[in-house]
């Protein structure tokens, strides 16, 4: 009878054992058996890459490895992290990593000390993982008899008050082997470290942070409950980036000893390459985004799903909905994801750009290894620049090599379709490579002549046209009827306090005239019977004063016409006082002379992926052909006859150019800028040119025209002035 009552009490605790197990505990040793079988990764996407005109690839992803951290694989395969672990939970603070490296035979001299005594009135949690570090710790090498798992489970059996003497003692471990384990793993290290180029102790210092890192976000996590072990070993098994890119070596290295190098191992990955000389400001770069951009997105994916679920909206709300649901690949990303950073067509259009991951469920029953689920990964769209790799090359080094004895010439070259605007060169001087703006920021920062700084949109001293805004001043002339085709003036060197650009004067000259030899006294003439109001007013027509609509970073440039003292209309009439502006802006107001008078707005992009990329309505400069054909002919005479004509070593009319120089003054005892700005043929217009030299010192003429000519011949050469213009690569 009482064998019975045994038995069936025996019985009755099996079955309350079996249903917690399958019922209470059924979900928790579900995932348990899950973390053991199956395993999860994701798929790296390539980004999409950017092309010039002709198909030339300016950046791209390329195959590459990332070394990658899980610590929880850290923490249970690596000498060093057990020792940190156990110390640690014995004495009841943490111990880093740099703690353990920095004198290991303290540490070891700590660990032989261990014995049952430590862990006398400690939870069953923390004598499980005790003996868990103890085995592997106390394990002798391989083939020697003892396993870390049967150590482990013989001092979870025993009582801990059994036995006083060390754990190592009794386990025959020395304080010498414990120490040489220590020091091996510290030598792995190091050697990985150099074969990765890393710099000495990174490994270390990344195992601290990522340790910080996880108990961070469980101490923040709201209550404490049983869950917290599964949130741990969650967040222990997040794979994370310690080193992107390494030498083959490093790679090699991991893949051949995986076993050295516990939580350690290099992902396939790709990276973003650029072509050697492809413009960085332009196309702008990528790396990992911040935690506050993480957070950004995070708030912008929930203001999308709140949207999303709302029926009845406003039309601002339904506005916002469309605007974000083309934003929603960036609420996808991974943390590691790259994206553009901050300018560049890489920002701009990085939801382009960007594709999506793939994910693989792997389930590993043995030694077979079967793929779950595969979904392939999604890469990002190509996008076509109108950019001419060639042409931009070609502008740059008319900058850097100069004329007249004046090299590394600090400006802007631009080069536009006067068509529609597309743009084919965009280059200033000086400028910044990739590897320069990563590693030596602050010296590009500090740098006076300020590379940082895009001149052709955004210059740092937003300069004064100087002469090149006659154009605009003859053309208002011309269609306010203040002055007639045929006019004369008489120059006599100066106007009042104004002086000429020509000491002794220009003599009798003609309107024509007056714009090819650049004529101050005459055009002082002309803004005073304008005045500042309309000068300003038709200024604003061709486009000063307004960002051109172009994608990356631009200056709106200022328009005064608040200035009413005696001067500022004369100054006014040649561009100087109450005119900023940019190179772009006076390319798109040269566009204008050169198309008949749309005043396009220049563009770099032209297509994402397969689709064009549709092209704004330009409003209209309306001014009559005679003025039109006044400003063609009065420009042509500019090159032949004029302040940029050939001096035997530059020739702007044998391209048919017409154009007008510039010398822009800044201030007392401080160079002049030099400027061109024109177009060639001048009977088919199909290039616009714009030359900036910041505070050169020199008369457009003589500095700015002949690197104009280079970039115009350059421009020939590819193909850029024939009658068909080159199709870019479909």
């Amino acid at each position: 009878m009482r064998l019975g009552v045994l038995f069936a009490a025996g019985f009755a605790l099996l079955l309350a054992r079996l249903f917690d197990v399958q019922v209470l505990e059924g979900d928790r040793w579900s995932r348990e058996s899950d973390n053991l079988r199956v395993r999860r990764g994701t798929i790296p996407y390539r980004r999409g890459p950017i092309l010039d005109r002709r198909g030339v690839v300016l950046a791209e992803d390329r195959g590459s490895f990332d070394l990658q951290l899980r610590y929880r694989a850290l923490r249970r395969g690596s000498p060093l992290a057990q020792a940190a672990h156990l110390l640690g939970m014995l004495a009841g603070r943490t111990v880093p990593f740099a703690e353990v490296a920095g004198d290991p035979s303290r540490i070891a001299r700590a660990l032989a000390r261990v014995s049952p005594a430590h862990l006398l009135g400690r939870p069953s949690r923390e004598r499980t993982d005790a003996a868990f570090y103890l085995g592997r710790l106390l394990a002798p090498p391989e083939g020697r008899g003892r396993s870390p798992e049967g150590i482990s489970a013989r001092i979870r059996r025993e009582d801990p008050s059994a036995d006083e003497a060390p754990f190592a003692e009794r386990f025959e471990v020395g304080e010498g082997e414990l120490e040489a384990r220590l020091r091996q793993a510290l030598a792995d290290l190091d050697l990985l470290e150099r074969a990765c180029a890393l710099p000495a102790g990174t490994l270390l210092a990344e195992f601290d942070r990522r340790r910080a890192e996880i108990d961070e976000a469980i101490a923040a996590r709201p209550g404490r409950d049983a869950g917290e072990r599964d949130l741990r070993r969650d967040h222990e098994e997040r794979p994370v980036r310690v080193a992107s890119n390494p030498p083959f070596e490093g790679v090699a290295r991991l893949a051949l000893e995986p076993e050295r190098y516990a939580g350690l191992y290099p992902e396939a990955t790709t990276r973003r390459a650029l072509h050697p000389e492809a413009p960085v400001p332009l196309l702008g770069l990528v790396g990992r985004p911040t935690r506050e951009e993480m957070e950004r997105e995070a708030r912008l994916a929930e203001e999308y799903r709140t949207l999303a679920r709302t029926f009845e909206r406003t039309d601002a709300e339904e506005r916002r909905l469309r605007d974000l649901e083309g934003r929603v690949g960036e609420f996808e990303a991974r943390a590691d994801d790259a994206r553009g950073k901050g300018f560049g067509i890489e920002h701009l259009l990085d939801g382009a750009l960007r594709g999506r991951r793939g994910s693989r469920v792997v389930s590993t029953e043995g030694a077979r290894r079967l793929t779950v689920r595969d979904d392939p990964p999604v890469d990002g769209r190509p996008v076509t620049l109108s950019l001419d790799l060639e042409l931009q090359r070609a502008a740059l080094a008319a900058l850097r090599e100069g004329y007249g004895g004046i090299s590394d010439v600090v400006g802007a070259v631009v080069a536009l379709d006067p068509a529609d605007g597309e743009v084919f060169a965009l280059a200033s001087n000086p400028t910044y490579s990739e590897e320069e703006f990563r590693t030596a920021y602050g010296a590009l920062d500090a740098d006076p002549r300020r590379p940082l700084k895009h001149r052709a949109t955004d210059p740092y001293f937003p300069p004064a046209p100087g002469s090149v805004f006659k154009v605009v001043s003859v053309a208002a002339a011309l269609e306010e009827g203040v002055v007639s085709p045929g006019e004369s003036f008489t120059c006599t060197g100066s106007e009042g306090r104004l002086r000429c650009n020509v000491e002794m004067g220009h003599g009798t000259v003609d309107l024509p005239e007056a714009v090819s030899r650049s004529c101050n006294v005459a055009f002082y003439k002309i803004g005073e019977r304008l005045g500042s109001e309309r000068l300003a007013d038709w200024a604003r027509r061709f486009g000063f004063g307004e960002r051109t609509g172009i994608e990356i970073a631009e200056i709106r440039g200022i328009v005064r016409d608040d200035l009413v003292d005696g001067d500022s209309a004369r100054r006014f009439a040649i561009g100087q006082t109450l005119l900023d502006t940019s190179p772009l802006q006076v390319a798109r107001m040269m566009a204008a002379v050169a198309n008949g008078g749309r005043l396009v707005h220049p563009r770099l992009v032209s297509r994402v992926g397969d689709a064009e990329r549709p092209s704004t309505e330009a409003p209209v400069v309306a001014l009559s052909d005679s003025t039109f054909a006044f400003l063609r002919d009065a420009m042509r005479r500019v090159v032949r006859t004029g302040t940029a004509r050939s001096d035997g070593t530059f020739d702007l009319d044998a391209l048919g150019t017409v154009g007008k120089t510039g010398t822009a003054e800044v201030g007392r005892d401080i160079p002049d800028h030099s400027w061109f700005a024109g177009y060639a043929p001048a009977d088919a217009p199909r290039v616009v040119v714009v030359v900036y030299c910041e505070r050169a010192g020199r008369h457009g003429g003589d500095l700015a025209a002949p690197i104009a000519e280079r970039v115009l011949r350059a421009a020939s050469e590819c193909g850029l002035l024939d009658p068909a213009l080159p199709e870019a690569p479909r």
